[in-house]
């Protein structure tokens, strides 16, 4: 008897299953295929189909769907409020518009239309910039994951996911394969993001401003694949009071450039190793009065100070040959003596570091004095001196 009933009662429940399977897949748009899993979670797949706009789906009697596929299709334009209309006061897990070739994101969102999806798959397709009309403004899911990989972004602007709810829990933003090259500093503002996921790889990153702010929650941020530019102004990124050394643990990026840095960890260098050209500090035209002695310096600056500084010298004399003659040493300083003023002599410093170098000619002219130029046997020259007297 027990078998029985039990018979009855799930021939009831499948009854009544089948009831509200064939009036949704009844519903279905001609354009698409409806079917049910066995949880009463529906899907709507429109894929493939050659569509050019989004048709009308109705979903009388459903109360969830797993998801609603347009991917695959002609779609250049996304209107928000069309997109939003396919979910109204039910739960959508995933709305997939992948594949198609939309450029342009219309419409504004009402919070009394829809607010229940988990998943936008926007990826694939031909965007320029991040369309923030596609959040709800009403959220009420944890786990929202907006997926925007291999389009065209450029960069992440000021508060980009603000202006609806400010807290997303489980937050996941995939932007990996597309052509970002700027992350501003208040990308993450306006919003609180918890347990946030950010892909962020494959793009073309060389930087990130000291001013940039993480998500106040992050589970992992991954840069890897950038061309990232390992110069001084990335040093910051280091220290771990900023944490992002933790959140790219997973997925350490690797440096590009500068050549002597290219393919080490970011994570691993030492502050010093973040260096930048080294520039210009000081003129390069000098009037030398006193030719019984003179000192140069190398006029450079860099970021780190540290610096190897090398010279060539190209001088001619009369006394000794019709050609220059040229020395090559490495000092931080040079000192010359008994420069006589017959001498022609032309000088080249060069500054090194990790960054590049720099090479600078400096003009030195020696002019006449009423004091005798006093001569010696040769050019002599030490590691920082040299003794000119031909």
């Amino acid at each position: 008897m027990a078998t029985l009933d039990h018979f009855v009662i799930t021939s009831s429940f499948l009854m009544a299953f089948l009831l509200t399977t064939v009036r949704g897949l009844s519903e279905c748009p001609s354009a698409c295929d409806c079917s049910f899993l066995s949880s009463g979670e529906s899907l709507i797949d429109c894929s493939n189909r050659g569509l050019t706009e989004v048709v009308p789906v109705a979903h009388q009697g459903v109360l969830k769907i797993a998801k609603i596929d347009f991917s695959n299709n002609m779609l250049t334009a996304l209107d928000v409020e069309v997109l939003f209309s396919l979910i109204a006061g039910i739960q959508v897990d995933e709305l997939d518009f992948s594949f198609n070739s939309i450029s342009v994101v219309k419409g504004t969102f009402s919070a009394n239309l829809g607010k229940d999806y988990e998943t936008l798959n926007l990826s694939s397709n031909a965007l320029t910039s991040f369309p923030s009309n596609v959040i709800p403004k009403v959220h009420w899911r944890a786990n929202l994951i907006l997926d925007f990989s291999n389009n065209q972004l450029t960069e992440l602007t000021s508060e980009m996911f603000a202006g609806g709810d400010i807290f997303f829990p489980g937050f996941q933003f995939l932007a990996r394969n597309n052509s970002i090259s700027r992350i501003h500093n208040d990308t993450f503002e306006g919003v609180i993001l918890v347990d946030t996921v950010l892909d962020l790889r494959s793009n073309q990153i060389t930087t990130l401003s000291e001013g940039f702010r993480s998500p106040l929650g992050v589970q992992a941020i991954k840069l890897s694949d950038n061309p990232w530019h390992c110069d001084c102004n990335l040093r910051w990124i280091t220290d771990p009071a900023r944490y992002l050394i933790t959140y790219t643990a997973f997925d350490p990026p690797n440096c590009s450039t500068p050549v002597p840095l290219r393919g080490k960890k970011i994570f691993t260098l030492n502050a010093n190793e973040f260096a930048c050209l080294p520039f210009q500090d000081g003129v390069l035209h000098q009037d030398i009065t006193n030719t019984d002695e003179f000192t140069l310096t190398c006029p450079v600056s860099a970021d780190p100070p540290d610096l190897e500084i090398s010279w060539n010298i190209w001088f001619s004399c009369p006394t000794m040959s019709v050609f220059p003659i040229k020395l090559s040493f490495i000092t931080v300083d040079i000192t010359f003596s008994d420069i006589m003023t017959s001498s022609w002599v032309a000088i080249q410093c060069i500054a090194t570091n990790n960054a590049g170098s720099l090479t600078l000619d400096l003009d030195i002219r020696v002019n006449e004095t009423s004091t005798p130029i006093p001569t010696s046997n040769g050019p002599l020259w030490s590691t920082n001196k040299m003794r000119t007297g031909v």
